[in-house]
């Protein structure tokens, strides 16, 4: 290599401009309500280990206090001294 480095160009993705009504705010409505309608579980990896308790904390959006969109694990101290020795 001779220190002369080609920088591609850049490329933005395309700016969207969700008017009332196009199909930009319908389908992200749409994917919303999607994830609206589920809640998701994160594990926690130790080890590369996948591991669920049923010790779970809820997080909500700050805008809407009432919804769960999803559960973090609590894993406690039990496996406090095995994630130390990973």
């Amino acid at each position: 290599m001779n220190g002369i480095v080609k920088i591609p160009k850049l490329i933005n993705e395309p700016v969207r401009a969700y008017a009332p009504g196009s199909n930009e705010t319908l389908n992200l409505k749409s994917k919303l309500q999607e994830l609206k309608s589920k809640t998701t579980d994160i594990p926690m990896y130790i080890g590369g280990q996948k591991i669920f308790t049923n010790e779970k904390i809820e997080m909500h959006p700050p805008h809407e206090k009432n919804y769960v969109f999803l559960h973090y694990l609590d894993l406690g101290l039990q496996y406090n001294s095995f994630a130390k020795f990973v």
